[in-house]
């Protein structure tokens, strides 16, 4: 299991929960999804640490609104 603690409001950055037109909960990747998705990948592949990763995502423009 992947664990992101302490990331969840950088990661909840990339996506938008919402409706579609027959009000089924969708959820609608934003112009940011792209880094969400590389942060995945930096644990899943390349081992970067829950400190690493952070200062990697601030790099591409998401910071920590907590």
């Amino acid at each position: 299991m992947v664990n992101f603690t302490g990331m969840r409001h950088r990661l909840l950055n990339g996506y938008k929960n919402t409706r579609d037109e027959k009000n089924i909960p969708i959820i609608v990747p934003s112009d940011k999804a792209h880094v969400v998705r590389k942060a995945f990948e930096w644990k899943a592949n390349e081992n970067l640490s829950n400190v690493e990763i952070p200062k990697q995502l601030e790099t591409y423009g998401l910071r920590n609104h907590v």
